[in-house]
């Protein structure tokens, strides 16, 4: 089975390439704008350019494309700015469409930004995307579903692990300085992440079986279980050998957001603002797909997620 990886380069592409790499059964494949590794089987290609794209489709003739390669921060300016999620998953569709007796299977990464921050949408077309980046991620979901072969709009939740950005590394990094403060573990948030080792799992089980996604194509990619945010800091703190984070009132913790905010118009650079207070304390939960309740001893628990996950920060 030939595995096509766009975005190879990427914390998600990256770590999915090295773990597909691993099973015999797959012949791996990565593309992305900028090749950073030498594996000969990774090709430097812009999926924003049809012509490239089209002809390295046409030569490999993949049976499954998994689509990871995005611009997903939210600093854009305007929607161009995100053409590698609008135009290059449109170029992506398309070149998908080449081969048409073995259309490859296309599982095609979106984000829960499609939805305002907090909103859990009621259904497949409930969009209302509040930035820029989010928007683009609309697009994309719908250049997707014109797909005439087998897909999945994938929506991950917030995905960490070894290999991570910001913002989750970030979180990390602030209890490993000792400067995590926050109101106590009832006043924060509940809300779905995934381990990307459990993530990997997921995606790999899809393509495998894309006969049972087939009627409810968009899957939400998170573990079985939700983070209180409290608990995850005080779990990273107690594994370091620190003392449980300290707690503050939330009033005062509120208003800190709001200087924050102030701040930031001049350019200074603040741990909390009200976009990060909402964040942080309203909750954000989602089922875990019972698709995957065959997955669910394979998964790596958060502990030992956290451990490996200090491992790699602290090389």
């Amino acid at each position: 089975m030939k595995i096509l990886i766009t975005g190879v380069s990427g914390f998600i592409g990256g770590n999915l390439y090295n773990f597909l790499n691993g099973n015999h059964n797959y012949e791996m494949y990565g593309i992305d704008k900028e090749i950073t590794s030498e594996d000969l089987n990774f090709t430097k290609i812009d999926i924003r350019d049809p012509n490239e794209l089209f002809e390295y489709f046409k030569n490999l003739r993949p049976d499954v494309v998994i689509h990871c390669a995005a611009r997903t921060d939210l600093g854009g300016a305007s929607l161009s700015d995100y053409d590698s999620n609008t135009v290059g998953c449109y170029n992506i569709v398309n070149a998908c469409e080449i081969n048409k007796e073995n259309k490859p299977v296309l599982l095609s990464f979106s984000s829960m930004l499609v939805c305002g921050r907090g909103h859990i949408p009621l259904n497949e077309n409930d969009y209302s995307a509040s930035t820029f980046y989010g928007a683009s991620k609309v697009i994309s979901e719908l250049y997707t579903r014109r797909y005439s072969g087998n897909y999945v709009l994938l929506r991950p939740t917030s995905i960490w692990g070894p290999g991570f950005k910001s913002p989750y590394r970030n979180f990390f990094e602030t209890v490993i300085a000792k400067k995590f403060i926050a109101p106590n573990h009832n006043k924060l948030a509940t809300k779905s992440y995934g381990y990307i080792e459990n993530v990997q799992f997921q995606i790999e089980y899809i393509f495998n079986n894309i006969e049972i996604f087939n009627e409810n194509k968009i899957i939400y990619l998170l573990d079985n279980n939700e983070y209180n945010i409290g608990d995850w800091a005080d779990e990273i703190s107690l594994l370091l050998g620190y003392k449980k984070y300290l707690k503050t009132p939330l009033f005062f913790f509120k208003y800190a957001s709001y200087l924050g905010d102030l701040l930031s118009i001049i350019k200074i650079n603040f741990p909390l603002t009200t976009f990060r207070y909402k964040n942080m304390t309203i909750n954000y939960k989602l089922p875990h797909d019972n698709r995957f309740d065959c997955l669910t001893e394979k998964y790596i628990p958060r502990k030992i997620g956290v451990k490996r996950t200090l491992e790699w920060l602290t090389k």
